[in-house]
This record gives C-alpha cells, structure tokens and sequence, in this order.
C-alpha cells in the first residue's frame, strides 16, 4: 500500500541524516583554510539575526524535549551518528544477515567513529592554526569578527569532539 511505502521511504531516507552535520563539521574547516565565507555580511549583522534565532531555538527544543534537549547534546550525538549513517548510505543496498552479538568481550579495537571523530578533532585543530598564521602574516582574507565566529564554531565542534572522545573511553569497558 501506499502508506507502506512511504513508511519504507522515510526508513530509507533516515540514512541520509549523517550528511547533514558532516557539513556542519566541515564548513569551518573549509573558511578557516580556503578564507571564503559562504555569507558576504558583516559580522554583527550575521550576530543580530543568528543569537536570536540560535536562543529561541535552544529555547523551543528544550521546551519541547521536557527540559532534556540541550544543544551541546545534541551536538556529541550528532556526531556519533554521523560517520554510521554515512557508511550506511554506501551499504544499504547489500543483503545483510542478522548475527548474533557475541556475549563476551572480545579484543580491544578502536572503533571506526572514534576514527572518524580524532580525524575530525585534528583537522579542525590545524585549520584553527592555520587561519591563526594567515592573522599573523596579515595574509587572512577573514576579517577579525568574521574570523571569530567560524573559529568560535569550530571550537564548539571540538568541544562536541573531545566530549564523544571521552565518552567513548569511559564506556569502552562496556563494550561486548
């Protein structure tokens, strides 16, 4: 029926998910490197319109989510799941038979996310440094407020990084 295949199209689509906050994570590397920015507004201009919006955002998630929707969260959840529903899209199409858990610990191994999340971590580390030598030499084409935001944002994506980092270790032990 109609309404089953809309339900299998959401189910489907759902893996299209990890695209979005891969480009959240990515979009300040790239201004950091390459120096573009995707607005042409001034800085507080672009402040003006985004705190209110950013605010009553927060406000509305939290409100709705009873109080637990906060966006430092949302943000270490958004990229544990990023690097899985990415895979998942290359993967989907692949018959896949349904395997047991085994039920004791097996050897340690780092897992393809964490991967993905030091990757993330180190990369965003070095564009920061990078756009921090281009300020210095006078080479940056970012002007000061410009370059505060997207280095403000990326240090909130580090932030997210290094918390899933260290709940990942705290729950390793966890791990079958």
């Amino acid at each position: 029926r109609l309404s089953q295949r809309l339900a299998y199209l959401i189910h489907v689509a759902s893996n299209l998910e990890g695209w979005q906050p891969l480009f959240i994570y990515v979009l300040p590397i790239a201004i950091l490197v390459t120096g573009i920015a995707p607005l042409q507004t001034a800085p507080r201009t672009f402040l003006l319109y985004f705190i209110p919006y950013f605010l009553f955002t927060t406000l509305a998630c939290s409100e709705f989510a009873r109080g637990h929707g906060r966006p430092d969260e949302s943000a270490v959840y958004n990229l544990a799941r990023c690097p899985t529903s990415i895979v998942a899209v290359f993967t989907a199409w692949h018959e896949k038979r349904f395997r047991v858990t085994p039920k004791t610990r097996g050897p340690r191994s780092r897992l393809p996310i964490s991967r993905f999340t030091e990757t993330l971590l180190l990369v965003t580390l070095a564009a920061i440094a990078f756009a921090c030598i281009k300020v210095s030499t006078g080479e940056s084409p970012l002007d000061g407020g410009a370059l505060a935001i997207v280095v403000s944002w990326a240090a909130f994506n580090i932030v997210a990084a290094v918390r899933l980092l260290l709940l990942e270790r705290r729950c390793e032990r966890d791990r079958r």
